[in-house]
């Protein structure tokens, strides 16, 4: 067990190296002490336990070394376990170029899609942090991979499973039928593509832009509207990637659907970034969100907001500010205490609430962090893995969402600030620390006036994002003390010819304002919610009514309402801060 702990970020103060180095607890100690396998579940009860699960491998493993590797960009200082994570990822593969989990108590030996998604994820942000031919050469492996199992039809290419085994499928799917594809190949599009552009492999483009068509004109992820069903956390993905195949391929209609989808996504969302794990399945009637979903959400309005979509910086901050980082745990009182067990085959007992901290929530409510605690049952369960190990038992959390939580973090953190040629661009109002340029934001004693004060040591012309809330009559800046001349360019506050040296402060009045939001709820009646912001911040979300009943909630959860979120005050969004980390980002996923 650790000593002590990073100090906890306020809630609503985005601190990313606090955040950051809270999450190190979470990566280095919902491992398993023996194998250093990460535990996918973790269950409630006397004690709280983490349990290992089929996902632990090519999937989560994965995931806890990217967020590592991210990390270590973040703090300067990688976990512990970083190059057990890599040794563990990379030891799955198999001479067919795929990544396996291996046979176990809780898990079969099969190369799952989805798995290899997630690590060519990984692999793509460990060359781009430490280019290693191995490295490199695990990715074109799994390129190559997917490609020998692809099969083409009426011009087509698609991959027609979801499990492979060393040379055959386990449950093959029909081209004519292929029962949601898009949650296996939808993924895989943003890594094919980011695998091409750091490596030069052309096949990895030509099978992304292949799988892309297979999947809006046959499995039809995106309808001509750009909306989507079930499995949001794989569409937003496939979104992403259908938006990076237009790009790359000067596919404009492809762009267009992607753009329509982030829309579809916007509806979802509401003004504080809580996204759906599910759509419209009708034994996932309750709509809570899912961090996964975040992660994929955020990256998509990062996407458009690079591309040139100026509006899509403020949608970023509004996801960073308040659903993202209120998913956070960043405090044990969700768990009752219990009893230490300790560490077995499959599990273990021990300090498991303090072990989470740094995580984040599975499925959260728009207003709790507890939205649903749902019972672990048998079509999940692997069938020769022990029933009374898991059936039955309330999942607080699952594992996946951890690190993309972090991963959502950095993606924010690596464009908050930037220099752009002779530009320093300002794209996120949040407190960061660049080679020669800083920018922090705080409020003025009475909580009127946002301030953004940006030091540069290199000569520029200063560009700050203008906020939609605040009138650029009312913005006033100063350079050195004295009144600097401001002009609205492509909705930025532009501040030309900045000396090295020079401290700037824009200063940005504020008053708080309402907004209601409804969340959907399938055939419950929806759930209405007051939002009292402050700036892009959500200060307090009040429930006005509608939502489950809890005789509705019972047959599925228990904790709902435990761990409220949004109890905030202007003193926790702008909580004093310690000096943060100089980096640039090293893994450039835009």
């Amino acid at each position: 067990m650790i000593q002590s702990l990073p100090k906890m970020p306020a809630s609503g103060a985005v601190d990313f190296e606090s955040r950051a180095k809270l999450a190190v607890n979470y990566l280095e100690r919902t491992v398993d002490p023996v194998t250093g396998q990460p535990y996918f579940d973790v269950f409630d009860g006397s004690p709280v336990e983490l349990f290992h699960d089929w996902p632990d491998f090519g999937d989560l493993s994965s995931r806890y070394w990217e967020a590592a590797l991210m990390i270590r960009d973040m703090t300067g200082v990688p976990p512990a376990n970083l190059n057990r994570l890599r040794e563990l990822t990379l030891s799955y593969f198999d001479s067919d170029g795929f990544s396996y989990r291996p046979l176990t108590a809780y898990s079969s030996n099969v190369a799952e899609m989805f798995d290899q998604s997630r690590t060519m994820y990984a692999l793509c942000s460990a060359y781009m942090a430490d280019p290693d031919a191995q490295v490199k050469s695990a990715i074109i492996g799994i390129i190559d991979g997917l490609i020998s199992v692809s099969t083409e039809r009426d011009g087509y290419r698609f991959i027609p499973g979801c499990r492979y085994k060393h040379g055959e499928w386990e449950e093959p799917i029909d081209f004519d039928n292929a029962p949601d594809s898009g949650y296996y190949l939808g993924p895989l599009l943003r890594p094919l593509v980011k695998a091409w552009e750091l490596t030069g492999y052309q096949p990895a483009l030509d099978l992304a832009v292949d799988l892309c068509r297979f999947l809006l004109d046959k499995a039809r992820i995106l309808d001509e509207n750009g909306r989507f069903e079930h499995h949001v956390h794989s569409k937003l993905s496939g979104a992403a990637g259908v938006f990076v195949c237009g790009k790359a391929s000067g596919n404009v209609e492809w762009v267009r659907l992607a753009r329509l989808a982030w829309e579809y996504a916007r509806e979802l969302a509401g003004p504080c970034g809580f996204v759906p794990e599910v759509l419209n399945l009708p034994d996932h009637p309750v709509f809570r969100s899912e961090t996964c979903g975040i992660m994929d959400y955020l990256e998509l309005t990062l996407l458009l907001a690079l591309d040139g979509d100026e509006s899509k910086w403020g949608d970023a901050e509004k996801i960073v500010r308040n659903h993202l980082i209120e998913s956070q745990l960043t405090g044990t009182h969700w768990a009752e205490s219990g009893q230490s067990r300790p560490r077995d085959e499959f599990s273990i007992g021990d300090d498991v609430p303090s072990r989470m901290l740094g995580g984040f929530a599975g499925w959260s409510a728009f207003n709790h962090l507890l939205g649903i605690v749902p019972v672990f049952g048998a079509p999940w369960l692997q069938s020769y893995a022990p029933p009374e190990n898991y059936v039955g038992k309330f999942r607080l959390f699952q594992n996946c969402c951890g690190p993309a939580g972090l991963k959502a973090l950095y993606l924010a953190w690596s464009h908050t600030l930037r220099f752009s040629g002779n530009d320093l661009m300002v794209n996120l109002l949040v407190d960061r620390h660049i080679p020669d340029a800083e920018v922090k934001v705080s409020k003025s004693d009475d909580g009127s006036v946002i301030q953004v004060s940006v030091h540069s040591d290199r000569a520029c012309n200063l560009k700050v994002r203008l906020p939609e809330w605040a009138s650029f009559s009312a913005v006033t800046a100063v350079v050195n003390g004295s009144p600097a001349g401001i002009e609205r360019a492509d909705g930025r506050l532009v501040i030309s010819d900045i000396h090295s040296g020079d401290d700037v402060l824009v200063s940005l009045p504020c008053a708080e304002r309402k907004e209601e939001y409804t969340v959907l709820h399938g055939g419950f009646a929806p759930e209405v919610f007051d939002i009292q912001f402050m700036g892009d911040s959500a200060l307090k979300v009040c429930k006005k009514g509608g939502g489950p009943s809890r005789e509705e909630l019972t047959p599925s959860t228990h904790l709902y309402e435990v761990y409220p979120l949004y109890e905030r005050s202007l003193k926790d969004l702008y909580a004093d801060r310690p000096a943060v980390h100089c980096a640039e980002a090293s893994i450039e996923w835009f």
